[in-house]
């Protein structure tokens, strides 16, 4: 086998709060939040347990101006990316962790209960593209019934 190594991260979770959107001296923006995963079990007691994981988001360009237009604590996305080093140093104390840089985001859930939100559900990816889940094209409808 080769000696290559392949980096993707694909999850779907909540948000556990409003993206925190920061604009960088070069004009670009950056979005961070995280995200709860959960995973169920049935534990040595026969009892049904559930373990959550937090996970550090991070968006960069286009894609962190639809995080910080649509998302919000509590919805649901899926998002595809890949791990990043998250390593920095604080009053001389070294700190490890990783974040989860997005170049993919599909906004999961549908309309809320507030009735904002739903119509702009869709996928979005690094460049900002929107690709609605209802996108119905008709640009090349020929006026015949054939499905193919």
């Amino acid at each position: 086998m080769a000696n290559k190594s392949y980096n993707h991260v694909v999850l779907v979770g909540n948000l556990g709060k409003d993206p925190e959107v920061r604009a960088l001296p070069s004009g670009d923006k950056v979005a961070s939040f995280t995200i709860a995963t959960s995973t169920s079990y049935k534990g040595k007691d026969g009892q049904m347990k559930e373990n959550t994981d937090w996970h550090k988001i991070e968006i960069w360009g286009g894609l962190a101006d639809v995080a910080e237009k649509y998302l919000s604590k509590g919805k649901q996305v899926l998002i595809e990316g890949r791990v990043a080093n998250d390593n920095y140093e604080s009053n001389g104390v070294k700190h490890y962790g990783y974040k989860i840089r997005v170049n993919n985001l599909l906004m999961l859930g549908g309309k809320d209960s507030s009735g904002s939100g739903g119509d702009n559900y869709g996928q979005y990816n690094t460049g900002g593209k929107y690709e609605a889940d209802n996108f119905d094209d008709k640009s090349n409808d020929s006026g015949d019934d054939i499905p193919f």
